[in-house]
C-alpha cells in the first residue's frame, strides 16, 4: 500500500525539480552549497527564527537535538512504542535509555496517560533521570501536544516537538 503518491508529486513538480537537480550537479555543491544555504534561510524565515540547520535525515535531526541538550547516560527519553526505529535508536546512540510509551489505539500517537505512568515509574525506580519526550506525529494526526507538554513541564522535561524552533 502506498502512503504517498510520490510519482504524482514528482510529475507536478518535474520541471522545477529537474532544473534544481541539474543546477546542483553542475555546481557540484552536494553538501552545504549555495542551495542548502538558500533553503536554510527560507526555512528560518518561514518559521520565524534566526537560523535553521538542515541535515540529511530525521535520524540526524533527532541526534543533533539530543546532543545540543546534553542528553546522555543516566537520562530517560520517552518515545512512542509505535514509531520508526530511529526514534528510539538515537536515544541509545547518545548513551541515554529509551523508555517506550504505549500509544493511543485511535491515533497510534503517544498516549499522554501512558506517558505520565511511564514517567512516574522511572522516577519511582530512581535509576534514570526523566529528561526528554519525543512524540511522533503519524498518518497526518498530530500527537496531543497540549497534554504531553503539560506532563513534561510538571516533571521538568523537554519535548522534542519542533526542531526548527528549539533554542
Amino acid at each position: 500500500m502506498e502512503f504517498r503518491d510520490l510519482k504524482k508529486q514528482y510529475q507536478v513538480l518535474k520541471e522545477r525539480m529537474d532544473k534544481a537537480v541539474i543546477e546542483v550537479i553542475t555546481d557540484c555543491n552536494f553538501i552545504s552549497g549555495r542551495q542548502v544555504k538558500e533553503l536554510e534561510d527560507k526555512l528560518a524565515s518561514y518559521v520565524g527564527v534566526k537560523h535553521c540547520i538542515t541535515c540529511g535525515n530525521g535520524t540526524d535531526a533527532l541526534t543533533m537535538m539530543l546532543m545540543a541538550w546534553g542528553i546522555g547516560p543516566g537520562d530517560a527519553v520517552f518515545v512512542p512504542d509505535f514509531t520508526f526505529f530511529a526514534t528510539g535508536e538515537v536515544v541509545s546512540f547518545e548513551g541515554a535509555t529509551p523508555v517506550f510509551v504505549d500509544v493511543d489505539l485511535d491515533t497510534f500517537n503517544m498516549d499522554p496517560v501512558s506517558l505520565e505512568q511511564a514517567v512516574l515509574a522511572v522516577k519511582t525506580e530512581g535509576k534514570l533521570n526523566p529528561k526528554v519526550v519525543i512524540p511522533v506525529d503519524l498518518f497526518g494526526l498530530p500527537a496531543d501536544y497540549d497534554r504531553i507538554n503539560g506532563i513534561a513541564h510538571r516533571y521538568g522535561m523537554k519535548v522534542l516537538e519542533d526542531v526548527c524552533s528549539v533554542n
